[in-house]
């Protein structure tokens, strides 16, 4: 008894602890996607790949939650220029069930959960490589087997 009781005041203390050190929503999967246009930069170091990442995606790839049909994360990123990419997201029913458990999304429709995502995180994606946000859009694809929102993103030096 005493030993539940220990634990139920630690667990107590812990959840009524100052949170403000703990990382916002939603920074695993804007880190992931920093992850993924570091690998993209060092990759396009290579004229093979340059020129292979320089043909737009599969639109139906991008809705393929399985990343074995589908591209790694739901992303695509496409080479423009030395200076220029487009970083192409795809949603499906996964990334809406991420993005609705965090708070500041809870209540919000889809298209305004990618709107504030554009204007809130995705500009921060590719400052720290010395892009910047230049464009977004993003429109609804109905592919075989899905119908969802595509997130076009385009950064530049």
């Amino acid at each position: 008894m005493k030993l539940r009781k220990i634990i139920s005041n630690n667990i107590r203390q812990y959840l009524n602890e100052d949170k403000s050190n703990c990382l916002p929503e939603g920074s695993f999967a804007d880190a992931a996607r920093k992850d993924l246009i570091d690998v993209y930069l060092k990759n396009i170091e290579d004229d093979e790949f340059r020129e292979e990442l320089s043909e737009e995606p599969d639109y139906d790839l991008l809705l393929e939650p399985d990343h074995y049909d589908g591209y790694e994360y739901q992303t695509y990123i496409q080479y423009i220029d030395n200076d220029t990419f487009k970083f192409y997201e795809g949603f499906s029913k996964l990334c809406w069930g991420g993005f609705k458990k965090q708070k500041q999304y809870k209540g919000k429709s889809e298209e305004d959960i990618i709107k504030d995502f554009i204007n809130n995180r995705a500009k921060h994606l590719g400052l720290e490589f010395g892009y910047e946000l230049v464009d977004s859009e993003y429109f609804i694809h109905q592919s075989w087997d899905y119908e969802d929102y595509i997130l076009i993103l385009t950064y530049k030096k």
